[in-house]
């Protein structure tokens, strides 16, 4: 169980399904675009927070990865929300 347990906080943007893979890209570019502003960068390493830029499709991946690992842990410790 110890080896699972390991954690980040993740912001993500998400569309509905059926957004036109063109608004999708778009998205994606300009947050991009933003999160290299240097000024940008700065504040949130000061906070210690390091942006990370996934696609659409690594972003989808990750969290599935992160919903099994995570599943695995509610499952072992039989977890619950109030």
């Amino acid at each position: 169980m110890q080896d699972l347990v390991s954690g980040q906080v993740s912001i993500s943007f998400a569309a509905p399904p059926g957004t036109p893979q063109e608004i999708v890209r778009r998205l994606h570019t300009e947050t991009a675009k933003v999160l290299q502003n240097p000024e940008l960068q700065l504040s949130f390493r000061a906070a210690g927070v390091e942006a990370q830029v996934l696609g659409p499709q690594e972003l989808a991946a990750f969290m599935r990865a992160e919903y099994d690992k995570w599943g695995k842990v509610v499952r072992a410790t039989g977890a619950t929300v109030n």
